[in-house]
């Protein structure tokens, strides 16, 4: 896998692709279309899936025999099974308590009231359609900004990536060598 290199090639394409799937998702709108639903999942989904694996294997595939154990846990931390679930359902919870006492105006009931919501999404078809729509639009805050921090991640995630493999320091000396020692 390492003699080949094409896994970087994998990685360099389908890394891409999650970028562009989180921008389709954040400007998603109630109005959007299918279309623009199935192929920001589908374009983030792919993505993510083919770059963390590819990036995981490559990286288990240069592990010695005895750090494998150690190395399969790092992967699983690192490539946001844990970690990604845990920051973002807190960002989540946080921002929408932020929003939901923004909009709920009453004081004796709002307690209640958000804790409610925030522990069950059926709540939300029991209340007053003006209070419904303030609700809705108190997830969809939330969730942009979920989202917003998925694409900071993954922008990060795949400049490491791209830093570590070695992709942009051998486009670089290409360049260099091309500019100062251009072929005869």
């Amino acid at each position: 896998m390492h003699c080949t290199v094409k896994y970087k090639l994998i990685n360099l394409i389908f890394g891409f692709f999650p970028f562009i799937g989180i921008f389709l998702i954040m400007f998603m709108q109630e109005t959007s279309g299918p279309p623009q639903m199935w192929l920001s999942i589908i374009l983030f989904g792919i993505g993510n899936a083919v770059h963390l694996i590819v990036s995981s294997v490559a990286m288990l595939a240069h592990l010695p025999e005895n750090s494998m154990a150690v190395g399969t846990g790092f992967v699983q931390l690192f490539c946001g099974i844990v970690s990604g679930v845990t920051i973002s359902s807190a960002l989540f919870q946080s921002k929408l308590t932020l929003e939901l006492c923004k909009c709920i105006q009453t004081p004796m009931l709002k307690k209640q009231m958000i804790s409610m919501i925030c522990h069950s999404a059926t709540f939300i078809a029991r209340l007053l359609p003006d209070l419904q729509c303030a609700v809705r639009d108190s997830y969809a805050v939330a969730l942009h900004a979920v989202f917003i921090l998925a694409a900071c991640s993954m922008f990060l995630a795949y400049i490491a990536w791209l830093l570590v493999s070695g992709v942009l320091m051998f486009h670089a000396h290409f360049c260099i060598e091309f500019l100062f020692h251009p072929a005869s």
